[in-house]
C-alpha cells in the first residue's frame, strides 16, 4: 500500500508540473506580448525538479534487462540534451524556443520516470534523493552565476591592463568544476558530485583572496596617478604664486603658500602610505590635501589671480 501511495504522489506531483506547464504555455499562444521571460524561467525550474526526480529514479536502472536499461539511459540523456538546449535558448533571449524545449524536454523526463517506477520499491527514497539532487543544482547555479559575476569585473580589469591571469586561471577551474560536477549529478553519481562542488567551494575561498589582492592593486593605482596629477598641480601653483609675488599683497601670497605647504606635507604623507600598502591612511591624507589645495586656490581667486586649468582641475 505504501509503494502504492508513494508512487502515486511521484505521478501526481508530474501531472501537475505538466498542467501548470500546459497552462502557462497556452496562455502564451493566447497572449504573445506578456512576459515570456518570467514564463520561461518558470518552466526551466519546473523541468529542473523533474530531472532531479529522474536521476534519482534511475538508481534503479541496473535492474533493468540490457535493452531497457539502455532505451531509459539514451532517453534520459535526450532529455538532458533538450534540457541544456532550452537553458541556451533563454541565455540567448529566445523564450519561445526555451519554453517549446523546455516541454520537450518534460516529456521525456516523465517517460524515464513512469519506467524507471515498475522497479521502484520505496519512492519515498527516491524523492527525497530527487530533493537533495535539485538543491545540489541550485548551489551549482548560485555558484556559477557567482563565478560569472567576478569573470565579469575581471575582464574590465584586464582591458586596463592589470594583471588578472591568475584571477581568470581560477574562475575557469572553479567553472570546469562545475561542469564535471552537473555531469556526475546527471550521471546519478551523487556522492561524485558533491566532491567536485566541495572543491569549488575551495577554490571560491582562494579566488576571494586574488580577487581582494586585484582590487588593492586597482585601488593602488589610482591614488598613484592622483598623486602623481596633485604633484603637478602643486608645482604649478608654487610657480604661479611665486611670479605673481610682487603683484598681490604679501598677505595673499603668505596665505597661499602656508595654505599649500599644508597641502603638499599631507600629500607627501600620503605617498608615503601607499608605498607601505596602507590604502585607508593614504585616503585620509588626500582628503586633507584637496581641502588645503582648494583653500589655497579660494584665496588666489579672490585676489583676482587667474589660475590655469591644470591647476583648478577637480580630481
Amino acid at each position: 500500500m505504501g509503494r502504492v501511495s508513494s508512487r502515486l504522489i511521484i505521478i501526481g506531483v508530474i501531472i501537475c508540473l505538466i498542467l501548470s506547464i500546459a497552462t502557462v504555455h497556452g496562455l502564451t499562444a493566447l497572449n504573445y506580448n506578456t512576459d515570456l521571460s518570467s514564463k520561461a524561467d518558470t518552466l526551466l525550474i519546473a523541468v529542473s525538479k523533474i530531472n532531479a526526480t529522474a536521476i534519482a529514479m534511475m538508481t534503479s536502472v541496473n535492474e533493468f534487462d540490457y535493452d531497457k536499461k539502455t532505451f531509459v539511459l539514451e532517453q534520459y540523456q535526450l532529455g538532458n540534451t533538450l534540457f541544456v538546449e532550452a537553458e541556451s535558448l533563454s541565455e540567448a533571449g529566445n523564450y519561445s524556443g526555451t519554453i517549446d524545449k523546455a516541454l520537450e524536454s518534460m516529456s521525456v523526463f516523465k517517460n524515464v520516470i513512469e519506467i524507471t517506477l515498475e522497479v521502484h520499491d520505496n519512492d519515498s527514497s527516491s524523492m527525497i534523493l530527487a530533493e537533495e539532487i535539485q538543491a545540489l543544482k541550485l548551489e551549482m547555479n548560485r555558484t556559477y552565476t557567482y563565478l560569472k559575476s567576478v569573470e565579469s569585473l575581471v575582464y574590465q580589469a584586464t582591458a586596463q591592463k592589470y594583471n588578472t591571469s591568475l584571477v581568470i586561471k581560477a574562475i575557469d577551474e572553479g567553472k570546469n568544476y562545475l561542469q564535471i560536477a552537473l555531469r556526475k549529478l546527471n550521471e546519478g553519481k551523487i556522492n561524485d558530485a558533491k566532491e567536485y562542488l566541495t572543491k569549488v567551494e575551495t577554490l571560491i575561498e582562494k579566488l576571494n583572496s586574488l580577487q581582494n589582492n586585484l582590487i588593492k592593486e586597482i585601488e593602488t593605482a589610482r591614488v598613484e596617478r592622483y598623486v602623481t596629477l596633485a604633484k603637478i598641480r602643486v608645482t604649478s601653483l608654487k610657480q604661479n604664486i611665486t611670479a605673481l609675488s610682487s603683484k598681490i599683497p604679501v598677505s595673499v601670497v603668505s596665505s597661499s603658500l602656508n595654505s599649500l605647504d599644508q597641502a603638499q606635507s599631507s600629500l607627501t604623507a600620503a605617498d608615503n602610505y601607499i608605498s607601505s600598502g596602507m590604502i585607508k591612511e593614504t585616503v585620509d591624507e588626500l582628503v586633507t590635501f584637496r581641502e588645503k589645495e582648494l583653500q589655497t586656490i579660494k584665496i588666489l581667486k579672490e585676489a583676482g589671480v587667474s589660475l590655469t586649468s591644470a591647476e583648478t582641475v577637480k580630481p
